[in-house]
């Protein structure tokens, strides 16, 4: 009976994706990574060529979620991908005074308390990406109800400053090695933090 009450939560949560799926805005992939920059505070530009979509959703009055599908080189196949970040606030990664900025794991930890599904964090790296340096959290596993399900999703979060993580889900391959994981490493060091100071407090464009 846990199993298929399990094997019914997952499909009401993949239910609640698809629903927001449908609800996403698909935008020019220009305007979606100018939406990047302005609102969250991430230069994606060094991806553009790895970006086949984006996608933007408002979420709050003052919140957006945007995303783009991705298509990685990986030796003779394809790696395909979906990375999204949710910003709550306007533009605001200013320096955090004072205490430690949780790490990717601190984060997964805090968002999964209480709930009846949590998120297994197989390993955590600590890379310097242009202008930033990002705790990126590999999940391998969602386990609920005792019953492990397969994920690969890798989430990065600014480790000098508060700012939005960023969602990285793999599609495919469902096995991920470790040159793949490099591969993911990689793409998170192409991606740049745009500073306050850097930012028209007008129009929220990068100088």
């Amino acid at each position: 009976m846990k199993t298929r009450s399990f094997q019914r939560l997952v499909f009401s949560f993949l239910l609640f994706g698809m629903s927001h799926i449908a609800l996403a805005k698909a935008v020019d992939i220009g305007d979606g990574l100018a939406t990047a920059s302005a609102r969250c505070g991430y230069d994606l530009i060094d991806l553009k060529s790895s970006v086949t979509a984006a996608n933007v959703e408002a979420f709050s009055p003052s919140g957006v979620k945007v995303s783009f599908r991705l298509e990685l080189k990986r030796r003779k196949q394809l790696m395909s991908a979906r990375l999204s970040i949710s910003c709550a606030d306007p533009l605001n990664n200013a320096a955090s005074q004072g205490g430690n900025v949780p790490d990717a794991q601190a984060v997964i930890q805090e968002e999964d308390a209480g709930g009846r599904y949590f998120r297994h964090v197989a390993s955590q790296k600590l890379i310097k990406g242009r202008n930033w340096l990002a705790n990126v959290a590999v999940i391998d596993y969602v386990l609920g109800d005792a019953q492990p399900i397969k994920e690969n999703e890798l989430l990065a979060c600014n480790a000098e400053v508060h700012a939005p993580c960023i969602s990285l889900r793999v599609d495919k391959p469902r096995r991920l090695s470790q040159k793949d994981l490099n591969l993911l490493y990689l793409l998170f060091e192409q991606i740049a933090v745009i500073r306050v100071v850097d930012v028209d407090v007008g129009t929220g464009a990068a100088k």
